[in-house]
């Protein structure tokens, strides 16, 4: 009997609990919200892609912490979908049609010029707005008005880090270096400009 009567007592004190596990997940039965992460999940770029990818599932889950985001007047649970684009612009443009394919509509990432070339016209086509982290001079544009920047671009800060370094290192000349791809020369051509 004694056995019985410290369940029932270790059972009220669980009780509270179970209940609130099983009302929880109550928002996931309403609505789901899916975010798409994509850049270089793998090779040389992949600390750039990775670390969106954990960012995205970082604010997930503090969204899913306070019951889910507000869409309407539904609490819907954050889900991060994400896509390996490889660092090259037809894994961009396959990852927005994988991301379209699981009813995905925004998009952080990618990061990198050649991603971002490729995504912006499947990205459009398929209504998704992205959110790139590109140095590319066209990774937006009117043509693009589903495409966003998540930083400023060397168009932007170029010309007054450039005056500030000439300034106080009294350069006179410079080497532009930059990697051989987009990019590299996108970004290349904007400080050799500001340089001149």
């Amino acid at each position: 009997m004694r056995a019985i009567a410290g369940f029932g007592s270790r059972l009220a004190m669980v009780a509270p609990l179970v209940s609130f596990l099983m009302a929880a997940p109550v928002f996931a039965q309403e609505c789901e919200t899916k975010i798409g992460a994509l850049g270089p999940l793998s090779g040389g770029a992949a600390a750039w892609g990775l670390a969106m990818k954990a960012g995205a599932e970082f604010v997930a889950a503090q969204a899913n912490a306070s019951g889910g985001l507000q869409v309407g007047n539904r609490k819907c649970k954050v889900t991060v979908v994400t896509y390996d684009t490889k660092y090259t612009a037809d894994g961009a443009a396959a990852g927005a049609n994988y991301l379209a394919s699981q009813n995905v509509k925004l998009i952080i990432g990618p990061v990198g010029s050649p991603e971002a070339t490729g995504i912006k016209p499947v990205a459009h086509r398929n209504g998704q707005l992205t959110f790139n982290s590109a140095m590319a001079k066209d990774a937006i544009g009117t043509q693009w008005p589903t495409a966003f920047r998540q930083v400023s671009s060397p168009s932007a800060w170029a010309p007054a880090l450039v005056k500030a370094a000439k300034d106080r290192f009294k350069i006179t000349s410079v080497v532009v270096v930059a990697p051989n791809d987009q990019g590299g020369t996108d970004i290349a051509s904007v400080d050799a400009e500001a340089y001149k």
